[in-house]
């Protein structure tokens, strides 16, 4: 059941006060209350037997009565003696029982305080007031403080076998509430009935008789004594409760009336205190659900008792014949459930099931015709606002949109599913105009100043409409609608040759680059490592060239040591102190012609101090910082100035140099200064300063 309700989402989650106390007597802890309304004094608690210090009242008519533990103890009740014989202490009778001196009764969950015994103690209720004087047909026990507990305890018993009573809660509101009646049992046979205490009576007062003293003698008692003594005289609980309708309420008293009774014209219910527990609460019970999903019958209903009060409760769903707090497999609906608790109180939630399928669906497009290559955009659109899942078929796309690229006509279908796995689907369909083909050939690569030649060899009819945007820029010799021309460029360059070719309403592009070789530029040259044999020289790719040629010192021009289209040439064998000059010309494409040449000179070491003219930081590898170098170094410091003679760089590592920028930022292509403060080995300094060529 949590499963579902974590995948699904319940729709409607509602609230309900439920008062509900669920819990059975044999759970709580009733304490005392204190009340007034007493009729009787039943409780003999000093004097002789006989006196029973002042009872006002028999229990019934053969005037049995009940005592205190301190008049038990007084007289020594009990004991094997024959009837109509009593003992004293001194003489070794044995104790029988009593109340509680205190009136204080604790036992088990059980705890009263009775009245005090020397005033009304009891109140005793019977409907036969003729034939019982000392008895009321209904009384009222007044609680000094209103209570809003909702169980109460009452201490009592009846005299000659069964009373039945009913008891009346009467609430500080004015209103009343009426428990079922009970009977109570005979003091001397309990039925069921939780016993308080006992031993505690049954005494009866007779004539005048003599008490054996011993052997010696018999001495005169001149005071009535008791006859017998009963072992299970007990006082009873009877436990009852407000009714469900009225928990909460403060009670301000109680009213006991006698509806009937066994034993003739002499039964009689005498009730002697009470104790109370328990409060009302008022817990939240939620109900929730998940709805009839899809035109099935598969909706859930759920009520959840969360906190407060007492447990545990019971449910049961009206019309269903289902127990528990779930009930499944519904259709839509309304269904009601009866919360239980165990004191059979009971209250009804309602919840209702709805049904729910997936929204229509409605599928639009941008457009119903549309060009080869040309997007199309379908949007689906549901007829309620609820949360959906989208699947596009063909296209594999989710969400309420779809953008394609159709190549051919053809329909797009969208199923939508709802968070409860309801789906619908709707499609719309485009047509798609093929495209002509805007296909053409023409030399990638030719010389400025040079015919060449286009030729269309797309599909195109010979109604299709053909523009081809001016062709770069080059001068048409001849040629006209699909061609094919003859163009020439007056420029080196590249340049992209672009055809539009448009029918039946659609345009298909398609381009070509051509290379239009020239006079290529002259290389860059620097000398990027020098030693005391050798110099290495490199210099930038020209654009347009397609292969590079060197002369060393005035020599023939051959292809570089790096290779025909290399940009490097090392030069070897060279002795100490000797100068090299380099010259590198930039071939044309397609022999188109080549440029003027790029120089730089250099000297190899003498093995004491290179310091190269020019550098290039590109990030290729070669020469990319400039640094000082000789083999007789032990220090250095070198410092770079731009144009405006601003310190850019400085470094006192004989590893370091500059790689062209400052502060983290590039700087620019040009001529910057340095100074370089050198010590050598033998401790001469040489101080070195000039310009260096920074080229990118």
């Amino acid at each position: 059941m949590n499963t579902i309700f974590r995948r699904f989402r319940p729709l409607i989650f509602t609230s309900v006060l439920l008062m509900i106390v669920n819990q059975s007597y044999a759970q709580i802890v009733f304490q005392p209350v204190a009340v007034t309304g007493f009729n009787q004094d039943v409780v003999a608690e000093a004097g002789k037997p006989g006196a029973l210090d002042g009872t006002s009242c028999a229990l019934d008519a053969s005037n049995h009565s009940i005592y205190s533990v301190s008049f038990a103890n007084e007289y020594q009740l009990g004991g094997n003696f024959s009837a109509g014989v009593w003992m004293p202490p001194s003489l070794g009778g044995d104790p029988a029982g009593g109340l509680p001196d205190n009136g204080v009764i604790s036992k088990g969950r059980y705890n009263f305080q009775l009245a005090d015994y020397s005033g009304n103690n009891a109140l005793i209720v019977s409907n036969l007031t003729g034939t019982v004087p000392i008895a009321v047909a209904s009384g009222t026990l007044t609680f000094a403080t209103p209570s809003n507990n909702i169980y109460y305890s009452v201490a009592c018993f009846s005299a000659e076998l069964q009373t039945t009573l009913k008891a009346t809660f009467n609430f500080s509101d004015g209103t009343t509430a009426t428990t079922a009646t009970s009977s109570i049992p005979d003091w001397f046979s309990n039925t069921g009935f939780d016993v308080l205490v006992g031993p505690m009576g049954w005494i009866a007062r007779t004539s005048p008789t003599l008490l054996h003293a011993g052997a010696a003698s018999l001495i005169q008692i001149s005071d009535s004594i008791r006859t017998d003594i009963a072992s299970n005289s007990d006082l009873y609980a009877w436990n009852i409760m407000v009714p469900c309708a009225s928990q909460g309420k403060f009670v301000k008293s109680i009213t006991f009336a006698c509806t009937g009774g066994s034993f003739g014209s002499n039964y009689r219910a005498v009730i002697m205190g009470i104790s109370s527990a328990g409060t009302a609460s008022t817990p939240v019970v939620s109900t929730s659900n998940i709805p009839a999903r899809c035109g099935n019958k598969n909706g859930i209903a759920e009520v959840a008792y969360s906190s407060g009060g007492y447990k545990p409760v019971t449910f049961s769903w009206d019309s269903l014949k289902v127990t528990g707090a779930t009930a499944s497999g519904l259709p839509a609906g309304i269904y009601k459930c009866t919360v239980t608790d165990s004191n059979k109180c009971t209250t009804i939630v309602a919840d209702t099931i709805v049904a729910v399928t997936a929204p229509a669906i409605t599928v639009t497009s941008s457009a119903a015709s549309v060009c080869a290559g040309t997007q199309v955009t379908f949007t689906a659109t549901p007829d309620q606002n609820v949360p959906l899942e989208y699947a596009w078929n063909p296209g594999g796309a989710t969400g309420d949109t779809l953008r394609v690229t159709p190549s051919s006509s053809g329909a797009y279908t969208v199923t939508a599913q709802d968070v409860w796995g309801c789906t619908s689907t709707a499609s719309a369909a485009v047509a798609v105009t093929p495209d002509a083909t805007a296909t053409f050939t023409a030399p990638q690569a030719i010389c400025s100043n040079s015919s060449a030649t286009v030729t269309y060899t797309g599909d195109a009819n010979s109604t299709a409409t053909f523009d081809w945007n001016g062709f770069a820029g080059a001068t048409v010799e001849s040629g006209s609608g699909a061609g094919p021309y003859t163009i020439d460029f007056s420029q080196p360059g590249t340049y992209n040759l672009i055809l539009s070719v448009s029918e039946n309403g659609c345009t298909v592009i398609d381009s070509m680059p051509i290379t239009v070789g020239g006079t290529a530029s002259a290389p860059v040259v620097v000398t990027q490592t020098v030693t005391t044999s050798s110099v290495t020289f490199t210099w930038q790719s020209v654009p347009g060239a397609t292969g590079y040629q060197v002369s060393i010192n005035g020599g023939a021009y051959v292809d570089p040591s790096s290779g025909a289209t290399g940009t490097t040439q090392v030069v070897t064998g060279l002795d100490p102190n000797t100068n090299v000059t380099i010259s590198v010309i930039a071939l044309g494409g397609n022999s188109c012609g080549v440029s003027t040449a790029g120089t730089d000179a250099a000297k190899t070491f003498d093995d004491a101090i290179f310091i190269p003219s020019a550098f290039t930081p590109n990030g290729d590898g070669k020469n990319d910082v400039f640094n000082v170098y000789s083999n007789q170094a032990s220090a250095i410091e070198l410092k770079i100035f731009n144009q405006w003679g601003q310190l850019i760089y400085s470094t006192t590592n004989l590893k370091d140099g500059w790689d062209g920028t400052f502060k983290g930022r590039v700087q620019p292509s040009g001529v910057y200064i340095y100074t370089a403060k050198i010590t050598l080995l033998d401790g001469t300094q040489s101080t070195r300063k000039g310009p260096i060529s920074l080229v990118r």
